[in-house]
């Protein structure tokens, strides 16, 4: 996902539930480009319904 130049965050969307993803970041600007951060994380477990 490319974002505008400022952006400050970005909303994942489409997400499975219970599902452990990994999303790796890169910041490019006039300098030149950052290495990789790696953010791990799992989505909440699908909500049961109250009878």
């Amino acid at each position: 996902i490319r974002l505008p130049s400022g952006s400050e965050y970005v909303v994942l969307q489409s997400l499975e539930w219970n599902t452990e993803y990994e999303v790796n970041v890169v910041a490019e600007n006039q300098r030149g480009r950052s290495q990789a951060g790696t953010l791990s994380f799992r989505t909440l477990p699908e909500p049961t319904a109250i009878p």
